[in-house]
């Protein structure tokens, strides 16, 4: 058993909040709450703008998005596409405002945060097909933002970590738009796996219990036959050679640690340059918590940001792209064939 010792603001919140399961299920079906908590909002100094808009998916929907420029002298900035977490089901631009104002303040990039649709109203393939519509959105830049699409980074928490892998993968499986960097926190991804033994003493009151994410995967993917696509577990995808460096954040008290560890293993094992950190005291969702963890939220974007910085000044070029390409991908152009 690893010893535990949490941080202050972690043993606050599992007191103040342990578990949290927002689904009831009766005879009028599912029902799911969706504001668990009211996220303390910030405005930081060292952002130029925040703006919000939308883009249209591929089906027509229009997608909110919220736009955070920081300042710099720079004129061409990198950007970074962001998909909140909440298990596919719960979470929206607010969720993850606090955090995409500190990834666009270290990071000194442009983030795009994307109100993807959540399940279980919208299952599996729609919220990953949201995200990748908001890819390709990003290459037709209609907005004309000020954008360097050769320093592109697609990032996320928890089930938006999923989301951002799997788009990785469907990126390179299907030729679309090129990504330079993966930026993840505590992501979910594999959903077949099963809790390892060194982590079963987090799977009750530590920000994820392990039946919770079961029931987060049963509303999303709606079908236990498509548990090992890899655009639902990127964990799985075959090919991670091709896969572009990965950086993930990890709360050292976490049900999803090992998980993340192999995958950071596998990819470092295919040659693919990976990196994980660990953060002392802290649980799943610290980083979607402003009320509790927003020194911690700094400090984890402080880490991604550092690596995506690495990874863009190297210039690295991947197996899946090539270095002159530079033409603009159309929603229209990618099959939405599962």
């Amino acid at each position: 058993m690893t010893s535990i010792q949490l941080k202050p603001e972690a043993k606050r919140y599992i007191q103040n909040h342990g578990s949290y399961n927002p689904f009831t299920e009766n005879e009028q079906g599912i029902q799911i709450e969706r504001t668990p908590f009211l996220q303390r909002h910030i405005q930081l100094a060292d952002i130029k703008s925040i703006e919000n808009t939308y883009f249209i998916a591929k089906d027509g929907t229009k997608i909110p998005i919220r736009i955070y420029t920081p300042h710099t002298d720079e004129a061409i900035l990198p950007v970074i596409l962001y998909f909140h977490g909440g298990g596919w089901a719960i979470g929206d631009l607010d969720y993850m405002d606090g955090g995409c104002q500190y990834l666009a303040k270290h990071s000194q990039a442009i983030i795009v945060n994307v109100d993807y649709r959540l399940a279980p109203e919208h299952p599996y393939p729609i919220p990953q097909q949201d995200a990748y519509d908001a890819l390709n959105w990003i290459y037709q830049n209609p907005l004309q933002l000020p954008i360097d699409l050769k320093r592109l980074a697609v990032a996320g928490d928890s089930a938006g970590g999923n989301l951002a892998a799997s788009i990785a993968v469907r990126a390179i499986e299907e030729q679309g738009p090129p990504i330079q960097a993966l930026l993840l926190t505590y992501p979910a991804l594999d959903a077949t796996a099963t809790v390892a033994n060194e982590d079963l003493q987090f799977a009750k009151q530590y920000g994820l219990d392990d039946d919770e994410l079961d029931l987060y995967y049963r509303y999303y993917v709606q079908g236990n036959e498509r548990l090992t696509h890899p655009y639902v577990s990127p964990a799985l995808y075959e090919k991670k050679a091709l896969l572009p460096p990965t950086i993930i954040v990890s709360a050292a008290y976490d049900v999803l640690n090992h998980e993340g560890e192999k995958f950071i293993e596998e990819l470092q094992q295919a040659g693919v340059q990976a990196e994980r950190v660990i953060l002392d005291g802290l649980i799943h969702s610290f980083f979607s918590k402003m009320d509790y963890f927003e020194q911690e939220t700094e400090e984890a974007t402080i880490h991604l940001s550092n690596f995506f910085h690495s990874i863009i000044q190297d210039g690295l070029n991947f197996k899946h792209r090539k270095e002159t390409e530079t033409k603009l991908f159309s929603i229209e152009q990618i099959p939405y064939d599962f």
